[in-house]
């Protein structure tokens, strides 16, 4: 599991620009009453979609998968948006890879994976927003950068992989940095035949050539938020 900077701590936060909210950024063992917030609201999300199988519950309850999870919260502290990290240390250990198991392209994607987990990759996993949140629309969007600020800011990694499978969704990524890589390979059925999942990747050195400019400034503002000498709350 890639470590957190040493000059971080596990439980950091921060307030989420023009909403009510607070992004706290924690890791399981930092923080287990959360987790298990967490762990809930999002099983929930997923279910109410009917892919709650690929929440893995039972696989992830324990944490030890899990490098760091974000979550916002609002003002009397309930729970309404989050999403986990999950470092890698083996490509045969990714669920990125394992969601091409019997598609074509799976050889292809496992080596690149396996390629990159010298550099570092952390695996972005179990995204939610609750429906009855106010704002959602930002909400999502706060999502999307601390998805990306968190492991740049708090971890020694230079990749980070998510599998997306609705175009909507993929235009969202996008814009806060990620490029599908391989460029070609097919989409799988995952987590079912009404999604195309597709691997998109952030790269440490270069994802800020690919943000769209509208999102820059909240990425930006967020990163230096956890940074070491920003790790008690703003």
């Amino acid at each position: 599991m890639t470590a957190l900077h040493p000059q971080l701590a596990a439980h950091q936060s921060y307030r989420i620009a023009g909403t009510e909210y607070r992004m706290v950024v924690a890791s399981p063992a930092s923080d287990p009453e959360l987790w298990e917030q967490y762990l809930q609201s999002a099983y929930e999300g997923y279910r109410k979609h009917g892919v709650e199988g690929a929440f893995e519950l039972d696989l992830i309850r324990d944490g030890r998968s899990t490098t760091l999870f974000a979550v916002a919260i609002d003002e009397r502290s309930e729970l309404v948006a989050g999403i986990r990290m999950q470092a890698h240390e083996s490509a045969d250990d990714a669920p990125a890879v394992h969601m091409w198991d019997g598609q074509p392209g799976r050889a292809e994607l496992h080596r690149l994976v396996a390629d990159r987990i010298p550099a570092g990759v952390v695996e972005l996993k179990g995204a939610f927003v609750s429906d009855d949140a106010r704002d959602r629309a930002a909400l999502s969007e706060a999502l999307l950068r601390v998805a990306v600020v968190a492991p740049m800011g708090m971890l020694p990694a230079q990749y980070i992989v998510a599998i997306v499978g609705v175009e909507s969704q993929r235009q969202q990524w996008k814009s806060v940095g990620a490029v599908k890589e391989p460029a070609d390979l097919p989409t799988s059925p995952y987590p079912s035949d009404r999604y195309t999942a597709t691997p998109l990747w952030w790269d440490r050195n270069t994802f800020v050539d690919h943000v769209a400019p509208e999102r820059l400034p909240g990425l930006l503002r967020e990163i230096v938020q956890l940074r070491p000498s920003k790790a008690s709350e703003q």
